[in-house]
């Protein structure tokens, strides 16, 4: 099986398309506009029928004959989906990034960027669920008639309709709509006990390889409403892109009260360290580089669009309101 050897250059453009999962991720046009507050509402429907006809995260209609019985997921935010809602005993294979729940680990890896078609077709799925980071598979696979679902990740509602989409494709909507009506109430009480609370200026480091313009989160993107969600204003939120780059300079003018930076065994050692950030010319005078307010979040959790998006609000939330959560 041909593996990825990935240097922390070569993460970067890894991390953007695992984090926006849509081919246009950086370029996309947004606004500055806050996510509309997460609201209950009301149940998904509890079966689904085949053959079965949606529309898909690319605008592409695609009908699934048969309740799907060997799924493989592109994509760690689909993975855990599924798991979540009782669908990964069906997994037969994921991409090498999927590591969560543990028991997915055994699965077959089909690769990452550069998947292993080969692998994957002789394994006989009936299901594809892939993201824009691969917009190449429903044309590769045509030719052997398996349905592929290209999922698009943009916001948290965005999400949140995915999970429900997912557990119809699969046949599990009730499962799909409890999980959804759980997150549901869970962001709302976050943002309810933040509500009160005085904004706090934010800086999201997705990348900072190039420190001289880094890439970070921008509107439209589910950091961007997870920021807002947790009491913060995100000093990117007027930029162009879910996920784009932009100059030192702006971030000083912007002066951010706490940085954020995703941590994992991609990540610099010494990532959250006031120094890391102090060397680089001007942060020096940043409120969070001299309060020291420099925040880790493991990067499964938070740049993950999927069920663990309530524990990236949690640590987010944490993040910027400690004395909310002592």
């Amino acid at each position: 099986m041909r593996r990825l050897a990935i240097s922390r250059q070569a993460f970067l453009s890894l991390a953007v398309l695992l984090l926006a999962a849509l081919p246009a991720a950086c370029g996309a046009a947004g606004g500055s506009a806050a996510p509309a507050a997460v609201t209950v509402t009301a149940a998904a429907p509890t079966t689904t029928s085949y053959p079965l006809t949606i529309t898909d995260g690319l605008g592409r209609r695609v009908t699934i004959d048969h309740r799907p019985q060997r799924i493989v997921s592109y994509l760690p935010s689909n993975t855990e989906t599924l798991y979540a809602i009782g669908a990964g005993d069906r997994i037969v294979a994921t991409d090498s990034y999927s590591n969560y729940p543990p028991e997915v680990q055994s699965k077959p890896k089909l690769g990452g960027i550069q998947v292993n078609l080969e692998a994957l077709i002789a394994l006989q799925p009936d299901l594809v669920v892939s993201t824009g980071a691969r917009p190449d598979f429903p044309t590769l696979l045509e030719p052997y008639h398996i349905p592929v679902v290209m999922l698009a990740y943009t916001d948290v509602e965005g999400t949140l309709t995915n999970i429900l989409l997912l557990g119809k494709i699969v046949g599990q909507p009730a499962e799909a709509g409890r999980l959804v009506d759980q997150m549901r109430r869970h962001l709302a009480a976050v943002q309810e006990k933040v509500r009160s609370a005085k904004k706090v200026r934010v800086y999201y480091e997705v990348d900072g390889t190039d420190p001289s313009k880094p890439y970070t989160a921008g509107p439209g993107s589910f950091i961007n409403d997870l920021i807002t969600m947790a009491g913060g204003e995100n000093i990117a939120a007027g930029a162009t892109g879910q996920f784009p780059q932009i100059s030192a300079e702006e971030i000083v003018r912007a002066n951010p009260e706490v940085i954020v930076v995703p941590t994992g065994s991609f990540s610099p050692p010494d990532i959250t360290d006031v120094a890391h950030f102090a060397q680089r010319p001007g942060w020096d005078g940043i409120e969070a580089v001299k309060r020291g307010a420099i925040r880790g979040i493991d990067a499964d959790i938070i740049s993950r669009p999927g069920p663990r998006l309530v524990d990236a609000l949690d640590a987010l939330a944490k993040a910027l309101h400690p004395e909310l959560f002592s």
